[in-house]
């Protein structure tokens, strides 16, 4: 899997994703005021609108303060494809191994 990161503008997407990036670069910034983006592997992700299987989270190695509506990747797996059946399958699998541990 490759993934190639850059900036889009708010023309390349509907306004219902570029409310959510600006909420999301909102979170970062609130998260900062408050102390909370030391920690070792916090993030903050949501849910790209309309797409249930895909998110949006900051590329690896980007401060927090410089999280821009136009920084966020969107992630998916497979480019949207998927099976609901085996990700349910696979979710369970993760889930009762954890209860074994």
């Amino acid at each position: 899997m490759q993934f190639q990161v850059s900036c889009i503008s708010r023309d390349e997407c509907s306004a219902e994703e570029w409310e959510a990036r600006v909420d999301l670069a909102a979170a970062h910034r609130l998260a900062i005021m408050h102390g909370l983006n030391e920690g070792i592997f916090n993030h903050l992700t949501q849910v790209v609108p309309g797409k249930p299987d895909r998110y949006y989270q900051i590329p690896f190695g980007m401060h927090w303060s410089e999280v821009k509506a136009s920084s966020f990747m969107e992630v998916g797996i497979n480019d949207g494809e998927r099976d609901p059946d085996a990700l349910c399958e696979k979710a369970l699998s993760y889930f009762l191994r954890d209860l074994a541990i």
